[in-house]
């Protein structure tokens, strides 16, 4: 059709219509030029919820760093896509520049002379602490070191981060493959304390017994730290700033702290993390 025709037919219509055609064409425009400057990356994670989820088919379970991500780099224009990537391959895929980043612990990348290619900024506060019953211990838990628990049938998972340290105190230590078995085996009494991160204990506990939310307890002393991390290459300096200011924003905002509201729902949220907020 030729532009004049096109001129025509628009003075031709009605008063009336023509201002919600030009709004439906400028909305139009409008929507096809910011699709245009949306910028879109991949990072890659594995699929470790509640912490971690780069696996974003349906019904799939969200992680805790890996929506933070999503959410500071969101308030900066610039949209994620995870790519689920099994941990064997994580490295692999951040230095073959297969991703623009990469979320997950920090332990991923020692040990394989690739520390010095990357950046690590830390995103929260994980850590793994011991969970018990609460008539199991009426007043609470405490231990100095570790080797004060000998005795105590103790549940943790196989390949777990803090399995050498449990056998380094000479804990009696029974392994299981998913976290939700151990949660059970605890709660019927068949272990005496759970070892798990902090937030993955209470989304175990608040999933299997809702009802009994109440008769479980984490003690506050840390086993280990375990901080989770976005990583960069050092060479995406623009990359990285943009998450710097976005992480910021969020953290201002009140968006990092109604995420974790939302993960540890009606449980306390551990003071380091609320200092990490700040």
């Amino acid at each position: 059709m030729k532009s004049g025709t096109r001129f025509k037919k628009l003075f031709c219509m009605p008063r009336s219509i023509i201002p919600a055609f030009l709004a439906i064409t400028i909305f139009i425009a409008v929507a096809s030029l910011n699709a245009e400057n949306t910028k879109i990356i991949i990072i890659s994670s594995d699929d470790h919820p509640p912490l971690l989820q780069g696996d974003e088919s349906p019904g799939k379970n969200p992680g805790i760093m890996t929506d933070i991500v999503k959410e500071a780099f969101g308030s900066q224009g610039i949209q994620v896509k995870y790519m689920a990537v099994p941990a064997a391959r994580i490295v692999w895929s951040l230095l073959e520049n297969k991703v623009s980043a990469t979320v997950g612990p920090t332990g991923w990348f020692y040990g394989k002379n690739s520390g010095d290619k990357v950046n690590f900024i830390p995103l929260f506060p994980a850590s793994f602490h011991f969970y018990f019953m609460k008539k199991r211990f009426p007043e609470g838990l405490e231990y100095e070191n570790l080797e004060d628990l000998k005795g105590y049938k103790i549940g943790y998972m196989y390949g777990g981060a803090c399995n050498y340290l449990l056998e380094k105190a000479g804990l009696t230590v029974e392994k299981v493959n998913d976290r939700d078995q151990n949660t059970k085996k605890l709660f019927l009494g068949r272990i005496d304390l759970l070892v798990t991160e902090s937030i993955g204990g209470w989304t175990s506990i608040r999933k299997l017994y809702p009802g009994e939310i109440d008769e479980f307890a984490m003690a506050e002393k840390i086993i280990m730290d375990a901080p989770g991390c976005i990583i960069f290459k050092k060479d995406q300096q623009e990359l990285i700033q943009a998450f710097q200011r976005g992480f910021s924003v969020i953290k201002k905002n009140g968006t990092y702290l109604g995420i974790v509201n939302r993960y540890y729902d009606q449980q306390k949220i551990p003071e380091r993390v609320l200092e990490f907020i700040e």
